[in-house]
């Protein structure tokens, strides 16, 4: 009876060694930081460009933990929120260089990495920092009546072209844009800030709110690759991004920053088999009392 007590208990200490291990190689759809910290953090919504002075960033478990995940430059990722102003947290699949948005089975994971490392999308909101003295409120409205889709650009004069809804989401309930600018070729453009049923903001050329062909002009900022001419033509400013890393460097940051967990597993394994042998040398030394 006896020896079967302490076979469970071994089974059991085994258990409780292998569990953090087993909750670590499942895709959960947060982060045990992001958990403890999350009032600390600031909801952003922005896509960033890897872009690391060594051709590669880190995805750490947590800000400014040893180990991390190299990630060469050029892949974009969401970062969906953002620690002392610092940290932002993506959600990437080690090995792959596809632009992650949301949890793609159990291989997609979260990571932190360093914004100062890495370059911020030119978006709607970006725009709107840039020309702010250009920018003027509007309760503005869209007649949709005789229009199918309308043609939702990134911002005025990006030349980009993000969605084409049907025209009857746009102004519905009325007020439809609350902002509007005046381009350099004087048409009017409205913007429509991000809601439920669209993660982006939009903006649309009130003059032509159909049409999708609008060229990039002198507002215009494309963020290339290392050594890629511009698609838009370069008529405005032109980001070009580091470039990445090759395969042996990634393995090799990769190796150097693989943290302590195969230590920290090898203590755990011993402390479980010296707990094991004490319980063991415990219950033995009663039996040999009672004789």
């Amino acid at each position: 009876m006896k020896r079967w007590m302490i076979i469970l208990l071994l089974v059991l200490l085994l258990c409780a060694l292998a569990m953090p291990a087993a909750a670590d190689t499942i895709a959960a759809p947060d982060n045990s930081f992001f958990r403890r910290h999350q009032k600390e953090c600031a909801f952003v919504n922005k896509t960033y460009y890897a872009n690391g002075p060594e051709g590669y960033i880190l995805a750490h478990t947590a800000p400014l933990s040893r180990s991390g995940t190299p990630l060469p430059n050029g892949q974009a990722f969401w970062v969906s929120h953002i620690y002392q102003n610092r940290w932002g947290i993506i959600l990437f699949q080690p090995g792959s260089s596809e632009h992650w948005f949301e949890s793609n089975g159990e291989q997609a994971v979260y990571g932190w990495v360093d914004l100062n490392y890495m370059v911020a999308d030119y978006d709607a909101v970006s725009f709107a920092a840039d020309h702010a003295l250009e920018i003027v409120e509007t309760n503005l409205e869209l007649d949709t009546r005789l229009l199918t889709a309308v043609a939702c650009y990134k911002y005025p004069g990006s030349g980009i072209v993000v969605d084409r809804p049907n025209a009857s989401r746009i102004g519905s309930n009325g007020n439809a844009f609350t902002a509007q600018f005046i381009d350099p070729a004087g048409r009017t453009w409205g913007y429509v800030p991000k809601s439920y049923n669209h993660r982006d903001a939009w903006w649309i050329c009130l003059d032509a709110p159909n049409d999708a062909s609008l060229p990039p002009d002198e507002n215009c900022v494309e963020i290339v690759q290392h050594g890629e001419a511009p698609k838009l033509g370069a008529v405005g400013k032109v980001i070009e991004l580091n470039p990445a890393a090759d395969e042996a460097t990634l393995r090799s940051v990769a190796k150097a920053h693989s943290g302590a967990r195969p230590f920290v597993i090898a203590c755990a394994v011993g402390m479980v088999i010296v707990a094991a042998a004490v319980l063991i040398a415990t219950l033995r030394r009663k039996e040999g009392g009672k004789k």
